[in-house]
């Protein structure tokens, strides 16, 4: 079963971040993307709210719902759809990945900080990436640059995806 899920403004109110947001956690597989508006555009990973002033929706399924929303919290926005309570799983097998940007920062609409910073908070509160350990951040660096984020051994590739999604790379 399919979930919509409508995100508005909350403490974090530019809208583009909740854009940014929506394509890492769709390519880190947690929603999935709304067929495109004409045949050969590529799958969006977010649209526009129909109704309410604004926001974007996104659509996940029913038991990924709560990993959806709490991506878009963690980065400062307000999910209107109600959904199950948040269980993270236990991610015992640590790994550190490195995310460098792929492109010039100017090739990035708000700056490659923005999106990595945007990008690395959003794969965290979604449970794809960990927080470390020493102050719950979600990632470690400069993401202009290069940061390190934590994950299981077995959400690298999805990691890898959510990070693409964006113009970043892992490795």
């Amino acid at each position: 079963m399919i979930v919509i899920l409508t995100v508005s403004a909350g403490k974090e109110t530019d809208l583009e971040l909740a854009g940014i947001a929506a394509a890492a956690i769709c390519g880190g597989g947690v929603t999935q993307p709304f067929p495109p508006p004409k045949q050969g555009d590529p799958p969006l990973p977010a649209r526009p709210a129909p109704v309410g002033g604004g926001g974007i929706e996104v659509q996940a399924d029913v038991d990924n719902a709560p990993f959806a929303k709490a991506a878009f919290v963690a980065v400062g926005f307000y999910v209107r759809t109600a959904t199950g309570p948040l269980k993270p799983p236990v991610k015992p097998n640590l790994t550190i990945l490195n995310v460098t940007p792929m492109l010039p920062d100017d090739k990035y609409p708000v700056g490659a900080e923005t999106t990595g910073r945007v990008a690395a908070t959003a794969l965290c509160g979604a449970c794809v990436t960990q927080p470390f350990p020493e102050g719950g951040d979600p990632y470690s660096g400069d993401p202009a640059q290069s940061m390190q984020v934590s994950c299981d051994t077995d959400d690298v590739p999805r990691v890898a995806g959510g990070f693409a999604a964006v113009g970043f790379k892992t490795a």
